[in-house]
């Protein structure tokens, strides 16, 4: 955003392409339902560094600088044109900023190349894709599958991403509870993650925060793999007019 006045000084015209909510919110991450306001951002912010990354020092911080978006506005407000991925994130942005919404045009990012569908697994397999943060809804998620197994012990759980020690252990004893239904995988290369999107039956995307185009319901759904998600951000565009649209639930 800062290169914005410097490009601007050489004659230039600026596209400024948002993959975010940079422009409303200190945190790239916006959760669902956040208010319009100095104190609910702060309050968001150190919500985020605490939940998210249990950084004392990074929420007080985060929380300190968050009205440096005034500069970030300011910044925009100099664009001749804005990019953003969905019509949400667009009309988030504008009720926002009004006066850049003249200037905000919506723009889908392009599909990726993906490998050629699997055969499904032969039991009823869910993947989730969040590792353990807090934003992807890893507790909404755990919270979910413990309830499902409670009435059928059929299903089976595959976990991806990052995780921390805590998440681990607590993987560890619902397997020995659930006789194992849960299969901790951890960081995959890309192209092994959408092997396992199109053998699974079902993807679990929780997510707790406006994500502007999640590539991972995206892909799910190329690779034949009905996603169940939040209703957040751009996921009720990705999904509508498909059965999916019906899946979705409110964070």
């Amino acid at each position: 955003m800062e290169y914005i006045p410097a490009s601007k000084g050489l004659d230039k015209k600026v596209i400024v392409h948002i993959h975010d909510f940079q422009p409303i919110s200190y945190s790239p991450a916006m959760l669902y339902d956040q208010q319009d306001s100095l104190i609910h951002n702060i309050k968001a912010e150190l919500l985020f560094e605490l939940l998210e990354h249990g950084n004392y020092i990074r929420a007080i911080a985060g929380s300190l600088l968050t009205p440096t978006i005034t500069f970030i506005k300011t910044w925009l407000s100099e664009a001749h044109t804005i990019i953003c991925n969905t019509q949400r994130q667009a009309e988030m942005i504008s009720s926002r900023i009004p006066a850049q919404a003249n200037k905000i045009k919506v723009v889908y990012n392009p599909l990726l190349v993906t490998p050629p569908l699997d055969e499904k697994f032969r039991d009823s397999t869910f993947i989730y894709a969040g590792g353990g943060s807090y934003i992807k809804g890893f507790h909404i998620f755990m919270q979910g599958a413990i309830n499902i197994l409670k009435q059928w012990d059929c299903v089976r759980f595959l976990l991806a991403g990052d995780f921390k020690r805590r998440h681990k252990e607590l993987v560890k004893r619902l397997n020995n509870f659930f006789a194992g239904r849960f299969k901790l995988l951890g960081y995959m290369p890309h192209k092994d993650i959408l092997k396992l999107y199109s053998k699974s039956h079902a993807i679990i995307v929780p997510s707790l925060c406006e994500e502007p185009l999640p590539y991972v319901v995206i892909e799910a759904m190329v690779m034949g793999t009905i996603p169940i998600a939040s209703k957040v951000g751009g996921i009720p565009e990705i999904v509508k007019g498909t059965y999916a649209e019906r899946l979705m639930f409110a964070p």
